[in-house]
């Protein structure tokens, strides 16, 4: 009787101990694995799929279903450190500057995409006397044959007394020196306008103020906004501003250049691309009278212009 009984009790004593919980803490040869929790804050792009970025690792999500694998990691060379542990994650407007810099460096190579059918002309000599309309376009197709586009025709973006800029240069769609599309056709250009990022000149360089060495941001257009040539403003009645349909240079008082910007959506800029302000006799900083002639050199300087023109490539 008591041998069963200890039998008995031995054998309670052993089912006691199987369900009895481990404790997690003790020391065991066991791992206890548990999935990495993915969240928004420890979410990088460091890690390339098919893994998933975790703190200070990455795990594989062979599934692609936004969890981690048990103990899977990467090898070492599929992470890629992209920051500085220390480094203060940049602005927006930071960022907007680090891809402008970006798009200028692969783009100042001096050989335009062979897409390119839009650019920024070279500075004038002569003020706004330009040759008139057929002056101006053989600049541009002077400028288009130096860096290798001469095979399209290529027209100058200016209003005169009896054509509009919008209708002397094709349809669309247009590049900038990149490649990058500017605009798919007329309506989508003079709405959206050419950004900033777009203004290269023949040689791959943005033409953008700068009060250090390149005071230069006003182009002749003569035109509004959409394209149309431009009322003087503030009086209907005095001659349009185009230069004397673009042949009024030096010594030739009187008329007057509406120009766009081609800093417009830069840094805050003002005015459009196309349409910001007319040009004048006086300095626009001091408002010391410079010249008689607002088209002349001279006064195309007062208001940070060097006589450019666009450029546009009709095929």
């Amino acid at each position: 009787m008591k041998k069963g009984l200890i039998i008995f009790s031995i054998l309670i004593l052993l089912f006691t101990v199987s369900c009895t919980p481990k404790d997690i803490n003790q020391d065991s040869n066991e791992t206890i694995k548990v999935a990495p929790i993915r969240t928004q804050e420890n979410s990088t792009s460091e890690c390339k799929p098919p893994y998933l970025q975790i703190i200070g690792d990455c795990c594989l999500d062979s599934n692609q279903n936004g969890e981690c694998d048990y103990g899977e990691n990467p090898p070492s060379n599929e992470v890629q450190q992209t920051q500085d542990s220390n480094e203060q994650p940049t602005s927006q407007q930071d960022n907007v500057q680090i891809q402008q810099q970006t798009n200028k460096q692969e783009c100042n190579s001096g050989t335009p995409n062979p897409q390119t059918n839009f650019f920024v002309g070279e500075p004038s000599t002569t003020g706004g006397n330009l040759g008139g309309l057929n002056g101006a376009d053989q600049k541009c197709q002077q400028w288009a044959n130096s860096i290798g586009l001469g095979s399209k025709t290529w027209r100058a973006y200016l209003s005169t007394s009896s054509v509009n800029a919008r209708d002397r240069i094709g349809n669309g769609p247009w590049r900038d020196y990149c490649g990058n599309l500017i605009a798919n056709n007329l309506n989508e250009l003079h709405t959206k306008g050419v950004s900033g990022n777009s203004m290269y000149d023949i040689s791959g360089s943005l033409i953008w103020y700068k009060t250090t060495n390149q005071q230069d941001h006003d182009i002749l257009t003569g035109s509004t906004n959409e394209g149309t040539l431009a009322p003087f403003p503030g009086n209907p009645d005095a001659p349009s501003p185009t230069c004397n349909d673009w042949t009024a240079g030096e010594n030739t008082g009187g008329f007057y250049g509406i120009v766009g910007h081609t800093d417009w959506d830069i840094e805050g800029g003002s005015g459009f691309w196309n349409n910001a302000h007319e040009t004048s006799e006086n300095d626009y900083a001091t408002g010391q009278h410079l010249t008689d002639s607002s088209c002349s050199q001279v006064g195309l300087g007062t208001t940070a212009g060097k006589g450019r023109i666009y450029c546009f490539a009709t095929n």
